[in-house]
């Protein structure tokens, strides 16, 4: 079932970038515009930290023909950001990593719901087909994580954090949500997962992925797992994920509908093993960064 929004024919895509992510999220946009029917617009928010003109004038190109997309560039000032406690273990995270929990105060009122998209994924499909799913009353729409599958599994989660909730509820991946936005301001989503960061995001292992799940456990609905395909589908987890299911886990691997590339080994770095990472460069060859490929070691 789907249901019309505000913005009609118009998909709206969010992403959240400094600099040393543009290229990604180029190829990742990119990647967008080649599977919209022709006819159904494009309008791309990005949430940007420092992103110096060149950059961005660089994924503008990327994403140009005709009628293809629209950019809107929202600055980031990080003032509610600063309170964030990192997780020590975590040093590879960058601030621009939490901009989503602000996106209520940066995006536009009309806008009622937007599709928030990690940069590190290759889009398949045509994504007016998630986009125009009816939310059922849903805050977000999601996929499940593929390694963790509830709020207490494998304990990375403090149990002085799941008081209140329920142990057992699962446990999403948030690099792909199609977001209620008047949802998500009216009760205060990003606020609230701040909060916890603030004084919790030392313990949090997944840092904002854990604080919503916290925050929005019994307010997601479950997208099919096509939709948001993790490293783990190419790396063996039949048992855990798929028990009985090996056609559905096939079908996943031959035709998946968003590869995202969940692992440290982005295809873009040197060494990476993932087995469709020959498609990133395939997309990237249509973007103004055509022909860069890493140094090898």
């Amino acid at each position: 079932m789907t249901r019309k929004t505000k913005q009609a024919d118009e998909v709206s895509i969010l992403v959240a970038v400094d600099d040393s992510y543009v290229m990604a999220a180029a190829c990742t946009l990119r990647s967008v515009v080649d599977h919209l029917p022709v006819g159904r617009r494009l309008a791309v928010h990005v949430l940007a930290d420092q992103v110096p003109a060149p950059s961005r004038d660089a994924l503008e190109r990327s994403l140009r023909s005709p009628g293809a997309a629209r950019v809107c560039w929202h600055e980031m000032d990080f003032v509610d950001l600063d309170r964030v406690r990192l997780n020590p273990v975590l040093e590879h995270i960058s601030r621009s990593t939490f901009s989503r929990l602000v996106l209520d105060s940066k995006l536009p009122r009309e806008l009622d719901r937007i599709l928030y998209l990690d940069c590190d994924l290759i889009v398949f499909q045509d994504l007016g087909l998630l986009f125009d799913l009816d939310m059922g009353g849903n805050t977000v729409l999601a996929t499940r994580d593929q390694w963790i599958q509830t709020l207490s599994h494998r304990g990375h989660i403090p149990q002085s954090l799941l008081e209140g909730v329920e142990k057992t509820a699962p446990y999403f991946n948030a690099g792909v949500l199609l977001i209620d936005v008047e949802r998500w301001r009216a009760q205060g989503v990003g606020a609230s997962a701040l909060d916890l960061l603030e004084r919790h995001g030392k313990d949090l292992e997944y840092m904002d992925q854990d604080a919503l799940n916290l925050v929005l456990s019994g307010r997601w609905g479950e997208l099919a797992p096509r939709w948001n395909q993790q490293a783990g589908i190419f790396q063996g987890l039949r048992s855990e994920l798929f028990p009985a299911r090996e056609p559905l886990f096939q079908a996943l691997r031959r035709s998946p509908h968003i590869v995202h590339y969940t692992t440290g080994e982005k295809p873009w770095l040197p060494g990476c093993r993932h087995p469709l990472r020959h498609a990133f460069f395939q997309v990237l060859d249509r973007t103004a960064w055509a022909g860069w490929r890493p140094a090898e070691s």
